[in-house]
C-alpha cells in the first residue's frame, strides 16, 4: 500500500473507531481476510461491537463495508465483485460500489483522477498489510482527560 493510500485507510480507521468507541461493547479488533463476504478480494477489516468497517486494498484502497450493528450503508455491484483490472489511462471506470477516497488536492491530477490512482492494487515493496494495520494509531480526544 502506497504512503498516501496507507495514510487514507488509517484516517478512515481512526475516525470509524474513534466516532463509535465510548459505545462500543467490545475491544476494536483488525484482521486481514481472504476473500472477506465471498468477495474473492483481500480485506482489511475492523470491528468493533458497533461498527463493522472493511477496506479493500486491490481495488484502490476502496471502503467497501460500513455497518452500523446489522445495517448495512454501503451498495456492493455484485457484477463487479471478485474482479481486478490493471490501472490505465485508457481504461474505463469501474464501479466497485463502496466509497473511495480521493486523491488531494485534485486541483493536482484534475478530472476524472488518474486511474493509476484509483483502480487498481497499491504498490508495496514494503511491510505487509497486517504489518502495517497492526502498527498503533496515533489519537488524541479531549475526551477523558483532566482540565488544566
Amino acid at each position: 500500500m502506497g504512503v498516501g493510500r496507507s495514510i487514507y485507510c488509517r484516517l478512515i480507521i481512526a475516525v470509524a473507531l474513534t466516532a463509535t468507541g465510548a459505545r462500543a461493547q467490545n475491544s476494536a479488533q483488525v484482521d486481514v481476510v481472504q476473500d472477506y463476504n465471498g468477495w474473492g478480494w483481500e480485506a482489511i477489516v475492523l470491528a468493533n461491537g458497533v461498527v463493522t468497517l472493511a477496506i479493500v486494498p486491490e481495488i484502490g484502497g476502496r471502503v467497501m463495508q460500513y455497518d452500523l450493528g446489522d445495517h448495512p450503508s454501503m451498495f456492493v455491484n455484485a457484477s463487479e465483485v471478485g474482479k481486478r483490472y490493471e490501472p490505465s489511462s485508457s481504461a474505463p471506470w469501474h464501479n466497485f460500489g463502496g466509497y473511495k477516497v480521493w486523491p488531494a488536492p485534485q486541483d493536482n491530477w484534475g478530472w476524472p483522477p488518474p486511474r493509476s490512482k484509483t483502480g487498481g492494487p497499491p504498490a508495496s515493496t514494503g511491510p505487509s498489510l497486517m504489518q502495517r494495520v497492526s502498527e498503533p494509531l496515533p489519537t488524541r480526544s479531549p475526551v477523558g482527560t483532566a482540565a488544566n
